[in-house]
């Protein structure tokens, strides 16, 4: 692979992770329109490191108040009272059906064939529900309205985001918005709850690099490598904050649309070159 398809996976993970697009679909519907050979393990881990580190930098004053909080309450035992102290919590739960669901579904969904239409398919499907509740409901929750109980709804939802063209940020926003949070509030919350997913898929990818090698895989060079890190890490940044910026005001339907447009795209690609 080289530098130039690295950098373009790069940039197309941090768009499809922190946009409700998809990181997934990208990585299978780029090399189905271009023809490349689609991103293994070794470059997957360096981009979610980079998507982790955009996280932890964006809300940097975030996570120090959470983890500062959650340290108290394992050190001194005390009922968890502020949102600081809870909000661990119910990441925890948010996150536990998908890694369950990841766990027991992981090796029979790897058995199915996901061709590009079938993909595309569940891709423009997740936009159905994702505009019908940012166009209903109050609105009217904040942060400090979190409990255990839309946390667990929310992570249920969030367990079909296993299936290829579906994924966890579209699939937070749905619960979110389902339960009446703001846009706002249910991006931030989206965006915490991806931290400990992203730290479990980067640990797993990066055991197949090589860091003693002269490259870390077969098919990519350590400047690849170390170029897609920078650009999924900068990029990711640019979109958090493009994103927590406008999602208020502007909705979500510049994203809805683009999931139905590019959909439409892939079976239109599909049949014109199936038939002369």
């Amino acid at each position: 692979m080289t530098t130039f398809q690295a950098v373009i996976y790069a940039i197309s993970h941090a768009i499809g992770e922190f946009f409700p697009i998809g990181t997934r679909a990208h990585h299978t519907l780029i090399p189905y329109l271009v023809g490349w050979s689609p991103p293994m393990n070794g470059l997957l881990g360096v981009l979610n490191l980079g998507s982790l580190l955009a996280i932890a930098t964006y809300f940097r004053h975030d996570w120090a108040s959470m983890v500062s909080s959650f340290l108290q309450i394992l050190l001194f035992r005390r009922k968890p009272m502020t949102l600081d102290e809870r909000m661990p919590l119910f990441l925890g739960i948010t996150t536990l059906p998908l890694l369950l669901t990841s766990t027991y579904l992981h090796e029979r969904l790897q058995e199915v064939q996901w061709t590009p239409l079938t993909v595309s398919a569940i891709f423009a499907f997740a936009g159905i529900p994702l505009w019908f509740f940012d166009r209903s409901g109050r609105k009217n929750k904040g942060m400090f309205d979190w409990n255990w109980m839309d946390a667990a709804l929310i992570g249920m939802i969030q367990a079909a985001s296993i299936l290829p063209g579906w994924d966890p940020l579209s699939a937070i926003l749905i619960g979110a918005l389902f339960l009446n949070y703001r846009r706002e509030t249910a991006a931030k919350f989206a965006f915490f709850a991806s931290a400990p997913l992203l730290m479990s898929q980067t640990l797993s990818q990066l055991k197949e690099v090589n860091f003693h090698g002269s490259s870390p895989t077969a098919d990519l060079s350590w400047l690849s490598f170390g170029v897609a890190g920078v650009m999924s890490l900068s990029v990711g940044l640019l979109v958090i904050g493009g994103f927590m910026k406008h999602i208020q005001n502007k909705g979500l339907g510049q994203y809805i649309a683009y999931r139905w447009i590019l959909a439409g795209g892939i079976w239109i690609f599909y049949w014109t070159r199936s038939f002369p």
